[in-house]
C-alpha cells in the first residue's frame, strides 16, 4: 500500500498527473486499486485509504513507463 500523496509524487515524476485528485479519479475510473491504510505506520497522509502498490505499476505500464524506470521510483 502506498498513500495517495505518495502517489501523487511518483506519477508526477513520470508527468502523469500532479494531483491528488488525479489519483482520486483513477481509484474511481478502476485504474487504481484502493485500499484500506492500516491503523499502524501510515500517518503521513489526509485520506483514509491508500492505492495498491501493484495497481500503481500497472497504471504506469500502460502508460509506457519501463520496469526499470518504476523500480528506480517505488519504494521498496
Amino acid at each position: 500500500m502506498i498513500t495517495v500523496e505518495g502517489a501523487r509524487r511518483i506519477v508526477d515524476r513520470f508527468g502523469l498527473g500532479f494531483t491528488d485528485d488525479y489519483i482520486i479519479r483513477r481509484i474511481q475510473s478502476g485504474q487504481l486499486e484502493r485500499v484500506s491504510k492500516p491503523y499502524n505506520g501510515v500517518h503521513d497522509s489526509s485520506y483514509g485509504y491508500g492505492v495498491s502498490i501493484e495497481s500503481l505499476v500497472k497504471l504506469l505500464l500502460d502508460y509506457a513507463i519501463t520496469e526499470n524506470e518504476i523500480d528506480e521510483i517505488l519504494p521498496v
